[in-house]
C-alpha cells in the first residue's frame, strides 16, 4: 500500500484553491515589517482577550466561594437580619465595639443625628421600595432619588431608635 495515490504522485488530481479574501490581500500587500507589526498586535490583543477570560472567571470564582462563606457564617447572618446588638472592628490593633439598634440618648434638641453606623445598617423604604443603605446612597449619587427623599426615608428608618431629623 502506497502513502499516496497514482492521482497525487502524477500530478492529475485536481486541487482547488479559493480566492484570497480582502484580509488576506491587504496582509499580502504590506511589507514584512507591517505584516509583523499587525501579527505581533493580533498576537498581543489575543492574549490580553485571554487574560482578560481568566481574571472574569476568577472573580466569578471569588464572588462565588464569597457568598458560599457568607451564607454559612451565622453571625454574618444574625447581623444581616438585624439579631446582633454590637458590632466589633479591630483597626490598627484598636479594638471597638459599636452599640447597634441602641435607642439614643433622650434629648429634646432638633439637632440629635444617628451615628453613621446606624444609619449605614438600616434599610430605607423610598417611594413604597425597600432599598439597602448602600443602594439607596449609590442611587442618591446617581441622581436616582432626590437627596430630600432619601433623608426622609432615613430619618424614618431611624424614627424608631429615638432620633430625630437626619438632617
Amino acid at each position: 500500500m502506497t502513502r499516496y495515490s497514482d492521482d497525487q504522485m502524477s500530478g492529475s488530481s485536481s486541487h482547488t484553491y479559493s480566492e484570497p479574501t480582502e484580509q488576506e490581500r491587504a496582509l499580502m500587500a504590506m511589507s514584512a515589517t507591517q505584516r509583523e507589526e499587525v501579527i505581533d498586535r493580533m498576537r498581543f490583543d489575543a492574549a490580553r482577550a485571554t487574560h482578560l477570560e481568566k481574571e472574569a472567571r476568577l472573580k466569578a470564582q471569588i464572588a462565588a466561594a464569597t457568598e458560599v462563606s457568607l451564607a454559612g457564617n451565622q453571625w454574618y447572618q444574625a447581623q444581616q437580619r438585624g439579631q446582633l446588638s454590637q458590632r466589633v472592628s479591630i483597626s490598627n490593633g484598636k479594638t471597638t465595639v459599636e452599640q447597634l439598634n441602641a435607642k439614643a440618648d433622650p434629648s429634646n434638641s432638633a439637632f440629635a443625628v444617628p451615628p453613621r453606623a446606624l444609619v449605614d445598617s438600616l434599610p430605607v423604604t423610598v417611594g413604597g421600595i425597600q432599598l439597602g443603605p448602600k443602594q439607596a446612597r449609590q442611587m442618591v449619587e446617581a441622581g436616582e432619588i432626590s437627596p430630600a427623599d432619601y433623608a426622609a426615608a432615613v430619618e424614618q428608618a431611624v424614627a424608631p431608635y429615638g432620633y430625630g431629623s437626619f438632617r
